[in-house]
């Protein structure tokens, strides 16, 4: 018996080696390739990078061709102080963006892109469970509110990988909750689709299909963990576009995009790049690994993308190295 228990397990590793063989020999790319955007925090800019984030911002719409961008509504910035939303830089930012005929997919929720995900205001961590939910929703209605008659938002996000409970300092989001700040943006604003997105490599996307109309997973391909170091994924392009195919044609996702398209190295322990010694923060991640990764989401036939990091890419222009901005201008 246990030699023919050994046995199965032989064919089994044998099948799923044989598949992930034939897998990456699937191409799915299109002539038109997918449509670049990025993904904007004026907080990493700002508080971890430590540099000016408006000039960044600036530098990124002018000189680089992302035809869009993910913004994020952060509740820290918009409301310091309990009762008081302030809008100034989220104003700015988008005013800037459709100068430039960006379209925006606008973030809103309290777990928001970049460590440590969460992003409450210091006084909404002091409330009970109900006052939080209550603060959160008037944030949200705020949000949503201000920004229904934008010609420039195409879709809003809510909330940034909810279902990741093993990666940054929040607690486990509540589904029921999940859905009822989906319901909320769309009692404000039904003409626009919601996105909710998940992490491609940890998650066959089976929990977040039906949350809302468009699935945005994030793709990584050079990682860092404190127990394999740097690690490169062996997953094959049709690991994401056939996953993809089941979200939009069996569990009623109406579309799945690239939300989040690594751009910068992996900090080693959760580290903000710019404590990392200038001349090592490309160990994890250098310019040729980046144009494998474009060649890579090209493969997958999605027809959008994100890049995470170009506010770091600016950070090393003007720490001395143009070679990402530089990059970054060749995508078309």
């Amino acid at each position: 018996m246990f030699k023919k228990a050994l046995k199965i397990i032989g064919y089994v590793i044998l099948a799923i080696i044989a598949i992930f063989i034939i897998a990456w020999q699937f191409d799915y790319s299109t002539a038109s390739g997918p449509v670049w955007g990025a993904t904007f925090s004026e907080y990493y800019a700002k508080d971890l990078l430590k540099i000016d984030w408006q000039k960044a911002y600036e530098a990124i719409l002018s000189e680089l061709n992302f035809k869009e961008l993910r913004l994020a509504a952060y509740w820290e910035y918009l409301e310091p102080a309990q009762g008081t939303l302030d809008f100034k830089d989220l104003d700015w930012q988008i005013q800037e963006a459709k100068k430039f005929g960006k379209d925006i997919v606008l973030d809103v929720g309290y777990r928001l892109p970049r460590w440590p995900e969460c992003h409450e205001p210091d006084w909404a961590k002091k409330l009970s469970a109900s006052d939080f939910k209550k603060s959160l929703f008037d944030y949200m209605s705020g949000v949503v509110n201000r920004y229904k008659d934008e010609s420039s938002i195409k879709m809003w996000q809510v909330e940034n990988e909810p279902f990741l409970s093993t990666f940054g300092e929040c607690p486990p989001l509540d589904p029921n909750l999940l859905k009822e700040e989906i319901g909320l943006v769309k009692s404000i604003d039904s003409s626009r689709p919601v996105m909710v997105t998940d992490t491609g490599e940890l998650s066959f996307w089976l929990r977040t299909a039906g949350y809302g109309d468009v699935l945005g997973t994030t793709l990584y391909r050079v990682v860092w963990s404190s127990l394999l170091g740097k690690f490169r994924h062996f997953l094959p392009p049709a690991f994401y576009t056939w996953r993809a195919w089941i979200m939009e044609n069996l569990l009623g996702t109406k579309d799945v995009i690239v939300a989040e398209l690594q751009a910068e190295p992996w900090a080693v322990n959760n580290a903000s790049l710019s404590n990392i010694a200038f001349d090592k923060q490309m160990e994890n991640l250098s310019l040729d690994d980046m144009r494998d990764i474009i060649s890579f989401v090209k493969k997958t036939g999605l027809k959008e993308a994100y890049l995470w990091g170009p506010e770091w890419w600016y950070y090393r222009e003007i720490n001395g190295d143009p070679s990402w901005m530089e990059f970054g201008k060749t995508l078309k």
